[in-house]
């Protein structure tokens, strides 16, 4: 049976990070005959030549498993445009979100994740966890770490520990609105991800790489103090919804200012500093 998965990618101004996410996705579609992929952009009213390329694109595109939607209009921001993206999306439809700029993985194994895509569908469960490979310049790690390989293991793992949203695949269910919060500037993926698993959803995971997710984005940037104190509060609620207490808080405060202080010191070398912490805190 063939399988629709849904990718949404939101951008602005950033022609040339689009092209590698299209390029990604376009890739796996060639490898993958057996999944449709339907690549929803939903474009931020950009000034720079994203629109010129889109039609370019579309006129010589050659995939008969890959469609492009695009969209372009205003917006207030990343979240709000996920959300324009998915006011569409009906019951059961399967929805990745890469944002321009990431990447599926060039060594997904179609075979095992068509498999996987398939079981997603039979199970009552709305959320499917798969591994990141996240990446700055010349190093990398993995989340989950390849220590962790089965739902059980997972499910202690993500309790401590924040994916990104790059790596789930989303099952549109009438339980719950997929609707990202505007209260949130940072991390409302995460907190839509923690409300779902609190409310709503166990999670599944399958042992599988799906995305390269670069670093050094929105989340990453602790050179602005009212920033750093931002994500700071947003953490807080999330690690509150996943049930975790005042020890894992408070260490959680003292990262926070220890990425603010390196990021001051360090400036544009700090992003490889984050990626080697992380590499440390992540597993």
């Amino acid at each position: 049976m063939q399988i629709n998965l849904n990718i949404v990618t939101v951008t602005k101004d950033d022609s040339e990070s689009l092209k590698k996410t299209i390029n990604s996705v376009l890739y796996i579609a060639n490898c993958n005959p057996n999944i449709n992929f339907l690549h929803h952009i939903q474009d931020g009213n950009s000034k720079d030549n994203t629109k010129s390329y889109i039609n370019k694109f579309k006129r010589y595109k050659k995939s008969s498993n890959y469609l492009l939607f695009f969209r372009s209009c205003k917006d207030r921001g990343i979240f709000d445009a996920m959300n324009i993206a998915s006011k569409n999306f009906k019951n059961n439809d399967l929805i990745i979100y890469l944002n321009a700029g990431d990447e599926l993985s060039n060594h997904i194994n179609v075979m095992l994740f068509s498999n996987y895509l398939h079981d997603f569908l039979k199970r009552k469960e709305t959320l499917a966890f798969f591994r990141s490979k996240n990446v700055y310049k010349n190093t990398s790690y993995f989340m989950p770490p390849n220590n962790i390989m089965s739902t059980k293991a997972f499910q202690e793992w993500i309790m401590s520990h924040t994916p990104v949203h790059q790596s789930i695949i989303f099952k549109v269910s009438n339980k719950y609105q997929l609707k990202y919060s505007l209260d949130f500037q940072i991390q409302s993926d995460s907190f839509l991800i923690y409300t779902i698993l609190k409310k709503y959803s166990k999670p599944i995971f399958y042992n599988l790489e799906l995305c390269k997710f670069e670093l050094g984005g929105l989340s990453g940037n602790y050179l602005n103090f009212n920033k750093t104190s931002l994500q700071l509060k947003e953490q807080i609620k999330i690690m509150k919804l996943r049930g975790q207490g005042f020890e894992a808080i408070t260490l959680t405060f003292v990262l926070m200012i220890i990425k603010f202080l390196l990021h001051n010191l360090f400036g544009k070398h700090f992003p490889f500093i984050h990626a080697k912490i992380n590499r440390l805190i992540k597993n």
